[in-house]
């Protein structure tokens, strides 16, 4: 570990990396395999710094640019004269003193996922589309199994609605995490539509189809009951994995 105020300059760093080597025995060694120390760090720090100076020398296309600001009022200045339409017949506010930009005010720093930036807009689609597929067949399968239960005892099946819905914002958020995205922002919207549609889909619609319209009103089978049961199996399960935390404590 380096001491706070080490200096981080690429000299004082390999002199570093060069003294933890030199002292290392064979197990420390064998350790750095498993767990990267100084040196290992410092040695992918250099590769990823020659990568950076080789594609600087490269000549690509700028489509998308950040510009950042010292303050808010520049910003604001700034924004206002390019979003302005009376600023496309400026020659000063034009690129290259004929190409009008198109600006927007991006989202937080933060909550940009800049290594998705450069992924094609066809490509994202396809993901999209795949984790859709994914997310419309999870509900076709749990329907089928609420399906089945239902005929066997309708407590059940909505305790397995119910369960359903507990674990399925977990599938999604692994469906989510294989799609690329510009922001958090559309990425949460994305786990949202996964799980708000999984869950409409699953408690409304699906109660509703396998319920029998000979049996709508039925004391022990109709929707009423049906409903009953799906009301109190959430009331359950949700309070009973709240109060078990089994998250914290795997």
């Amino acid at each position: 570990k380096l001491e706070p105020g080490t200096s981080l300059d690429t000299l004082t760093l390999a002199a570093k990396a060069a003294e933890e080597e030199e002292g290392r025995g064979f197990v420390a060694r064998m350790m750095a395999k498993l767990s990267p120390g100084i040196p290992e760090l410092v040695g992918r720090l250099v590769v990823l710094n020659s990568r950076i100076q080789g594609l600087a020398q490269q000549n690509k296309p700028v489509s998308n640019v950040f510009v950042t600001f010292e303050t808010e009022a520049d910003q604001r200045k700034v924004l206002d004269s390019l979003l302005n339409r009376r600023s496309v017949g400026n020659q000063d506010l034009l690129f290259r003193g004929k190409h009008s930009l198109k600006v927007k005010e991006p989202d937080e720093p933060n909550t940009i996922r800049w290594q998705d930036l450069n992924e094609k807009s066809v490509d994202r689609a396809k993901q999209q589309l795949y984790t859709t597929l994914a997310t419309l067949v999870a509900i076709v399968v749990v329907a089928l199994l609420v399906r089945l239960i239902n005929d066997w005892n309708v407590v059940y099946a909505s305790f397995g609605v119910a369960i359903a819905n507990v674990i399925f914002p977990q599938f999604a958020k692994v469906l989510t995490s294989l799609e690329s995205h510009h922001s958090e922002g559309t990425k949460q919207r994305s786990l949202y539509f996964k799980i708000a549609l999984f869950r409409w889909v699953n408690t409304a619609i699906v109660i509703t189809i396998i319920t029998d319209f000979t049996k709508t009103l039925s004391d022990t089978q109709g929707l009423i009951a049906q409903i009953y049961s799906l009301f109190f199996a959430e009331i359950v399960t949700t309070n009973a994995l709240q109060l078990s935390d089994i998250g914290g404590h795997i």
